[in-house]
């Protein structure tokens, strides 16, 4: 993995398992917010990692991950003020679901 970077998989919704995923969402976002202002800016946001890695290897395609991150970014940021809240953070996993079903 590389450094300074978060790796996150999103695992399936099982019922019940709602308030653990919004835990897990809670603290990921606490950590990469790194100056502590309550909100993501991009380039926090963009230190996520969308798929774990297999053996620490670099995507095969960093550009397209950035695109992909950025879009991301873009969707989850409502009010258009270039940063995430922690509430608009919490809607990651609808939003990638949403844009895999586009790409697909």
């Amino acid at each position: 993995m590389e450094e300074g970077r978060l790796a996150y998989r999103v695992r399936t919704a099982e019922a019940g398992d709602a308030k653990k995923k919004g835990g897990d969402l809670e603290a990921m976002f606490k950590k990469l917010d790194t100056n502590n202002d309550g909100k993501l800016s991009a380039a926090e946001f963009s230190k996520i990692e969308l798929k774990k890695k297999k053996d620490g290897q670099a995507p095969k395609k960093p550009g397209k991950a950035a695109k992909k991150i950025d879009a991301i970014f873009k969707k989850l940021d409502t009010n258009n003020d270039g940063s995430l809240s922690l509430d608009e953070f919490k809607k990651l996993n609808e939003v990638k679901k949403e844009i895999k079903k586009k790409t697909a």
